[in-house]
């Protein structure tokens, strides 16, 4: 869980729309992460029926870092998500509320892309699970949930839709009771093309598409 003792800066959906516009989400820059917010956000507001916003965490408090700061111009959004976002554990935060009131605490997430350039689609659930075991060495206990989105190919999230309980499956055997996030989620799409995240641990459902 997030929490304000970190020097966080919050926003809404829509100036991370605008930025979004000016400064497009691609497989190769950190922007796909704000994207996936986005999506999250929305998910989460639905399921929940209540209004969220986004949170990211910085090296410092947003006051001194651009005292100016105005959230309706995408060049100061850019100047703070690309130079003072802090490399920690915590890559989103999405709290209940408003940027400008909300919670005190909300749900904490790290994102993970999947290369799935060479991996064909009998191969995608055994290659999605050892990826996914990685992390299980690599961090501490963390009170966040781990997303993983398979990188898109030719321009598309691609994962496919009839793999999700046989993934979930592969990925218990894999990692056991014992993991270091709360949770795991896999951020794929519907035969509609909607956004899908499904969790694959400790237990198997659907947490929302839009």
């Amino acid at each position: 869980m997030a929490d304000e003792k970190l020097n966080a800066f919050f926003i809404n959906e829509e100036p991370l729309i605008s930025y979004l516009k000016v400064h497009p989400a691609r497989p190769e820059n950190k922007n796909y992460e704000i994207l996936v917010a986005i999506w999250l956000c929305r998910i989460i507001s639905a399921a929940k029926k209540t209004v969220h916003c986004i949170g990211f965490e910085l090296v410092d408090e947003l006051k001194r870092i651009s005292p100016d700061f105005d959230f309706r111009n995408p060049e100061h959004i850019k100047t703070v998500l690309e130079k003072y976002r802090k490399d920690s554990g915590y890559d989103a935060f999405i709290p209940e509320g408003t940027a400008a009131e909300h919670k005190p605490e909300g749900l904490a997430f790290q994102f993970k892309q999947l290369p799935t350039e060479n991996v064909s689609a009998s191969d995608f659930t055994n290659a999605a699970a050892e990826f996914t075991e990685k992390f299980k060495r690599r961090y501490g206990k963390m009170e966040a949930v781990l997303v993983i989105i398979p990188k898109p190919k030719n321009g598309n999230i691609a994962i496919p839709k009839e793999e999700q309980e046989r993934l979930s499956q592969a990925i218990k055997e894999k990692i056991g009771d014992d993991f270091p996030f709360s949770a795991i989620w896999y951020l794929g799409l519907t035969p509609k093309d909607e956004v899908m995240v499904v969790q694959h641990w400790p237990d198997f459902r659907l947490i929302g598409k839009l």
